[in-house]
């Protein structure tokens, strides 16, 4: 049972989307329990390869609220219980699988504990490098990671974070990699088609960490280089009217082409438009982006930052530089725009790469492995 805030959509949702196909494809009896914000009744749907999603809301209250939001709190606890216990019994569920680690956690938890079930948590980014630093929100993350037989990260990079935060579960460490989106895996689009007519991509959201600022410096140095430079920068979020006032005072407003945020299918259209793809973040767990730019055959140019070291050979299946220097990641993507055989060169061997190394099918076999060792020994 993969116990998630998000599913399909967003880069943990569509991790967790991928666990739940591919566990399935491979044999395996999979569902999904959804942690929705509000409401009172559990909902089911089917995803988009027949998948069993449930939804349901352990929202809590404080201790001194009101009597009737104290006893709405237990309805909801006990309806999500219901349905808990409902999913052992149908489907023979062994272990509850605990994705992105937040507070209302903390009640399904003993729930799954108290119905026989071995759990597992896997961290992916903010929920460790960002909630971690308030204590209290370690502090009960400590407890239920006390509780779960084996504790996964999505990079080596995260790995030493969680280790260093909490040294006594070394042993019960692993990483596992996430793996291409399943429709990306199924783009066959060529990295020299004829309609790769925009140079250089950002996709993500438009905050600090991502980097976007450093990267529009940088198209203003490979303007001066490559005039007819096309630039799109798809995403949204809290920087971007500070961003499009960078283009406008850096007088590219007609070279860079924000078009806000996109879906899916939208996404995977300009992937197979872009000659490269810019990734500046300042700090990065995984990269889903970067996995999903190469097999779509975009030659990635990103910083060298978190996990993407580890899906990235420099210079081989794309290009890296230091977080935060412009002129680095302008002389890269210069060095790749202004030499198309070896852009092409480039694109082809880290689409071979990713696609052997990410492939959904590795990441559930990977997960089938740690479910393994957390029922290990249990009767």
């Amino acid at each position: 049972m993969l116990v998630t805030p998000w599913y399909g959509s967003n880069g943990v949702g569509l991790v967790v989307e991928g666990i739940a196909q591919s566990v399935r494809k491979l044999g395996g009896t999979c569902v999904v329990l959804q942690i929705a914000g509000d409401g009172w009744i559990p909902r089911a749907r089917r995803g988009t390869e027949g998948e069993l999603v449930i939804s349901v809301c352990i929202r809590t209250v404080a201790a001194d609220s009101a009597t009737l939001r104290r006893l709405a709190a237990k309805l909801r606890h006990v309806l999500a219980n219901s349905v808990l216990r409902y999913l052992v019994r149908r489907f023979g569920v062994r272990v509850a699988h605990f994705h992105y680690d937040m507070e209302q956690y903390s009640v399904l938890h003993r729930m799954c504990r108290d119905a026989g079930l071995q759990c597992v948590a896997t961290f992916h980014g903010s929920d460790l490098v960002v909630n971690m630093t308030d204590n209290v929100a370690r502090e009960a993350a400590a407890v239920r990671l006390g509780d779960s037989r084996v504790i996964t990260t999505v990079s080596h990079a995260l790995q030493k974070i969680l280790v260093d935060l909490f040294p006594n579960i070394a042993s019960r460490s692993w990483t596992v990699h996430n793996a291409i989106p399943r429709d990306f895996m199924e783009s066959r689009s060529a990295p020299s088609a004829d309609d790769r007519d925009i140079d250089v991509l950002f996709v993500g959201d438009l905050i600090p960490r991502k980097g976007v600022d450093v990267l529009i410096r940088a198209v203003k140095q490979i303007h001066a280089v490559i005039p007819s430079l096309s630039v799109v920068i798809a995403g949204d979020g809290s920087q971007r009217q500070a961003l499009t006032a960078l283009a406008e005072q850096l007088g590219l407003l007609d070279v860079v082409n924000f078009v806000g945020r996109k879906n899916r299918i939208e996404v995977l259209s300009l992937y197979r438009r872009a000659r490269t793809l810019a990734v500046p973040s300042r700090a990065e767990p995984f990269g889903l982006v970067v996995v999903e730019g190469q097999a779509s055959g975009a030659v990635v140019v990103a910083s060298a930052v978190g996990g993407i070291p580890e899906i990235i050979v420099d210079c081989q299946t794309g290009f890296m530089v230091e977080p935060g220097d412009a002129e680095a990641l302008a002389a890269a993507i210069v060095r790749v725009l202004a030499d198309e055989p070896g852009r092409v060169s480039v694109a082809v061997a880290a689409r071979e790469s990713v696609l052997e190394t990410f492939s959904p099918a590795r990441m559930a076999r990977d997960y089938r492995d740690v479910y393994l060792k957390a029922t290990a020994s249990v009767s």
